[in-house]
């Protein structure tokens, strides 16, 4: 499981080439309709900002992020261990190499075809995926994004997992948020609330 959780945060590790000074705003905290408390979490070194169950876990590696609902989904070795938590992952980084390494040359208006791409990059990377909920765009603070949810068998398990592609300007954040199958209508709306209060910018030097 630790592997596999970390393919997606390690997937595009070379994206984080750091450009300019500018921060990402806050995110206020927020209160979902399931009465999850949500607190925020900016990295400026990342370029990211967004807000998070309070009861959560948050973990920086390989210049990634990932967003946990328990602290055993990172130490576990299986999808079985998995149980009822779920997790959120961010690749961000510069679409300038992201089209470097894909050999495209997206804008930031094209997350939606950046989302296949990233579909495409995990299934050859051994996943196979059976698409639940098309690719749609979402409407988050003027930024260009899309996501879509995706069904897939892994250690025996059915996990569902939703990716999603947020751009702003010239700096795109790759997502993944999973779960079982049997925890996924809990998840969702967690994982909904995450990602859509997720805002991204260009990393600041240290």
């Amino acid at each position: 499981m630790k592997q596999k959780l970390l393919l997606l945060t390690t997937l595009f590790s070379i994206l984080l080439l750091a450009a300019c000074n500018q921060q990402p705003d806050t995110p206020t905290t927020a209160v979902a309709d399931t009465g999850v408390n949500y607190v925020p979490f900016s990295d400026e070194t990342l370029g990211l900002a967004l807000v998070y169950p309070e009861d959560w876990t948050v973990r920086t590696v390989f210049g990634g992020l990932t967003v946990a609902s328990n602290q055993s989904v990172i130490d576990a070795n299986s999808l079985a261990e998995l149980g009822e938590n779920g997790f959120v992952n961010y690749i961000p980084g510069e679409l300038g190499v992201f089209n470097l390494q894909t050999g495209q040359n997206f804008t930031a208006n094209d997350a939606l075809i950046i989302l296949g791409v990233y579909k495409q990059l995990l299934e050859r990377e051994g996943q196979t995926f059976e698409v639940v909920e098309p690719g749609h765009s979402l409407d988050i603070e003027a930024q260009s994004s899309g996501m879509m949810v995706l069904k897939s068998t892994e250690d025996g398990e059915s996990l569902i997992t939703i990716l999603a592609v947020i751009i702003n300007e010239d700096y795109v954040a790759l997502i993944s948020a999973a779960s079982l199958e049997s925890s996924a209508a809990a998840m969702r709306p967690i994982f909904d609330h995450i990602i859509e209060s997720t805002l991204v910018s260009f990393p600041v030097l240290n």
